[in-house]
């Protein structure tokens, strides 16, 4: 069977792998050069940011997603892509209001959450948080896809026409590709992609900028997080800072306010990072969908289109799991998740906003 993937970012990657190991050809259409997947701009938790705020069906998502990128982070190795960097700092999470909601959700959820006191407030350490080095992951990606057979092309999809004998593929360049089935992972832009079908309402941009910090190995041993942002410390001593959040928005370029709100926010969370340069400033644009769940599934009934997108903030936590949900449901395998949370909405008369978190 052949399938065509529409976007490379760490869902669409993934996906591509996914499908590929049960035997399928798969090519992946990669527009990063025109719209940079949001994947290299995000900062690599390994954890939706308050999980207790999310709904069970977001957290089984996400659930193994520290030991799914420990075999991917092995993979990419073996394929002879450079170590993505998967470390386990654990993640402190300062000022949180919720804290019997959040215990709670640890009992329900059988992960573990901590109170402690850090400067006269109670914080939530959650020590099997992990994080992974995300421009290093999606260029081992590449080397990964290269090495299992999958065809990754350079190339726009203007359009998709879901035919009875499989799905036309056309290309910017005025060319086409046939494939049996499609599957749109292209972010935010599915809107694009879906056309005129009413599915296409569910998703939205969601701009976000990120800072990088310079300071020494060790200045940080774990991700802060707070209300306003949060710092993710790396190996060499850079520090992420992140993030905007900025819903309706689709651009990439940086600007002097959110530089410095995203300051404010870091100094609240650790003074000593008025010390710390900034070396980098980024935005990326998220796929925001308009509830909590993304959506994974047959865009129509008897379609040959599938849609695996509208992860919003938790796209690289939930990749792994959405793409193995995505491939049972394609292949008819019995899958290891409930897919109804995830399926395509029989009503979008009236979506609520998602713009929280």
């Amino acid at each position: 069977m052949k399938i065509a993937l529409v976007g490379a970012g760490i869902v669409g990657a993934l996906c591509a792998l996914q499908l590929r190991a049960a035997g399928m050809d798969v090519t992946l259409f990669d527009d990063g050069a025109h719209a940079p997947p949001a994947s290299w701009a995000g900062g690599g938790i390994l954890s939706p940011l308050f999980p207790w705020r999310h709904s069970g069906a977001v957290n089984r998502l996400c659930r193994d997603a520290f030991t799914d990128y420990r075999q991917i982070a092995d993979d990419i190795i073996r394929a002879g892509g450079e170590d993505p960097q998967l470390d386990q700092p654990g993640m402190l999470v300062v000022g949180e209001t919720e804290v019997a909601r959040a215990l709670e959700w640890s009992q329900r959820e059988g992960c573990r959450v901590e109170t402690v006191q850090r400067d006269d407030r109670i914080c939530l350490w959650m020590p099997d948080v992990g994080a992974i080095r995300n421009s290093r992951l999606m260029k081992g990606l590449r080397t990964l896809l290269h090495a299992r057979g999958v065809e990754v092309r350079a190339q726009r999809v203007s359009a998709l026409s879901d035919l009875a004998s499989g799905v036309d593929v056309r290309l910017s360049d005025g060319t086409s590709h046939r494939a049996d089935k499609a599957v749109i992972t292209a972010g935010w832009r599915s809107n694009q992609l879906l056309g005129d079908a009413p599915l296409a309402s569910m998703f939205f941009p969601a701009k976000g900028q990120m800072l990088l910090l310079k300071a020494q190995p060790g200045a940080i041993t774990s991700i802060l997080l707070a209300d306003g942002g949060y710092l993710i410390p790396r190996r060499d001593g850079l520090v992420l800072l992140g993030s905007t959040l900025e819903p309706g928005r689709d651009d990439s370029g940086v600007t002097d306010d959110a530089r410095n709100t995203l300051l404010a926010a870091g100094v609240a969370l650790l003074p000593s990072i008025r010390d710390w340069p900034v070396v980098g400033q980024w935005a990326g644009v998220r796929p925001g969908c308009h509830r909590d769940e993304p959506v994974i599934g047959r865009s129509s009934p008897a379609g040959n289109i599938w849609v695996c997108s509208g992860h919003y903030r938790n796209g690289l936590t939930a990749a792994p799991a959405s793409a193995r949900l995505l491939v049972a449901l394609i292949t008819g395998q019995e899958p290891r998740l409930d897919p109804i949370p995830y399926s395509v909405p029989s009503s979008f008369s009236s979506p609520a906003s998602r713009e929280s978190f």
